[in-house]
């Protein structure tokens, strides 16, 4: 049996626990499904972080590969990609959040992206992505 999980991985799990409760369910370490309170999935995220301010990140053209592949996924279940970028060790309410709707990854990646509050994303949230 899986021993209980007491400590979230990182500050996504801890502010998903803290506000999106209900709303956001893991597949595996990158992949999150977003399901409504009737738990259908409507989208996918990818979740990115590292030490690029929230506003200059863009996806990096060498995981063009990857995101081609989590977009085939995304459109063979007829759902959409949203790619969510966070500077690593702040997710806070107050913090800046990148939202990316991925639209396609060749030649170039074609994207609708926003920059929100956690607060602006919680408030929002699930009818951002739907």
């Amino acid at each position: 049996m899986k021993a209980l999980t007491t400590e979230p991985g990182n500050e996504f799990h801890r502010f998903k626990l803290a506000h999106l409760a209900g709303y956001v369910a893991d597949v595996d370490a990158q992949i999150l499904a977003v399901a409504s309170s009737e738990a259908h999935v409507v989208a996918l995220l990818e979740l990115k972080r590292s030490t690029i301010p929230v506003e200059a990140w863009r996806p990096f053209a060498a995981d063009r590969v990857s995101y081609r592949m989590l977009l085939e996924l995304a459109h063979r279940a007829g759902l959409p990609l949203f790619v969510l970028y966070h500077v690593r060790g702040e997710l806070e309410l107050e913090s800046s959040v990148a939202v990316f709707r991925l639209l396609a990854t060749a030649p170039e990646f074609r994207y609708r992206r926003a920059v929100l509050t956690g607060a602006e994303l919680v408030a929002r949230w699930p009818e951002l992505v739907a």
